[in-house]
């Protein structure tokens, strides 16, 4: 009975034992799983780039400017003539400096307005020279084909009747080269001209 005893007493601490280092282990393979899983977390840093956006530009404002009209007015030549005192001699008057007129060369067709070639001065009346009056006329007149003065016609004229004969005559005289279209003369119309009569004052 001894025996039996002693042998049951030493298997069950041998199971006890057996048991208790089979605990000791899985408590030891516990810790090392949470050691492994529980590792050191990566940490991503987040990065902002700013950049300076600049303002749109307000728009330009274009202005237009409308050219001025160009009023056509007609050329004016003066006419001067000296005188101090009663009945002076009529002074030699200075004939107008002409235009220069250039020549221009062109493939096909040409087309130009008529140009003047020659101008006649008029002369000063004797009798408004001495009475010391001054004034001017407006004329009109057309250019033929050949660059003569055709249908001259007073349009304007102060004083009345006055410088009207010796502005007709003069401007009868005068000589263009005609008008061109297309390389063809032609009549050009309704020109006008003022002379201006003017005395010369004594010094």
């Amino acid at each position: 009975m001894s025996q039996n005893s002693l042998f049951s007493r030493t298997s069950i601490m041998l199971t006890g034992a057996l048991v208790t280092l089979g605990l000791f282990i899985f408590m030891a393979q516990l810790v090392k799983t949470d050691q492994v899983s529980s590792g050191t977390a990566t940490v991503t840093p987040s990065f902002q780039i700013t950049a300076d956006i600049p303002e749109p530009l307000p728009p330009k404002k274009i202005v237009r400017i409308k050219p001025k009209p160009v009023v056509t007015k007609p050329p004016v030549i003066t006419i001067p003539n000296g005188g101090d005192g009663d009945v002076t001699p009529i002074a030699e008057i200075t004939p107008p400096v002409m235009p220069q007129v250039i020549e221009q060369y062109s493939q096909g067709p040409v087309n130009q307005d008529a140009l003047p070639v020659v101008q006649v001065t008029p002369q000063y009346p004797i009798g408004a020279a001495r009475d010391g009056k001054e004034g001017y006329v407006v004329l009109e007149f057309d250019i033929s084909t050949l660059g003569s003065v055709t249908n001259v016609s007073v349009v304007d004229a102060k004083p009345k009747r006055v410088f009207n004969k010796s502005a007709v005559r003069a401007i009868k005289g005068w000589k263009y080269k005609p008008k061109v279209v297309e390389g063809n003369p032609v009549v050009q119309q309704k020109q006008q001209v003022r002379l201006d009569f003017t005395l010369e004052k004594a010094q």
